[in-house]
């Protein structure tokens, strides 16, 4: 994927890794980007003028999937139960 003439928007907040290697997004950006507990995100790297970048971005096609797959389990389960 390549994309051109992307604008960095600093988010004025600093955080650090924790040691399972998970970063925190914080609730006002959550909010803004509209990610929930559950959702899946993609990550990309991205090399401008000798500084390396992270990138997310949530996935809805893939966590609508499993969302699906998941009600379909729980279904599955519940009419097992039933019997």
């Amino acid at each position: 994927m390549r994309i051109e003439n992307v604008e960095l928007v600093p988010e004025h907040g600093q955080y650090k890794v924790d040691g399972s290697g998970r970063i925190i997004i914080p609730a006002y950006m959550r909010n803004k980007f509209q990610i929930e507990n559950g959702d899946y995100m993609e990550y990309f790297t991205a090399y401008v003028d000798g500084d390396w970048f992270l990138c997310a971005r949530k996935n809805e096609e893939y966590t609508e999937q499993k969302r699906q797959e998941e009600a379909a389990r729980a279904a599955a389960k519940k009419a097992k139960k039933k019997k």
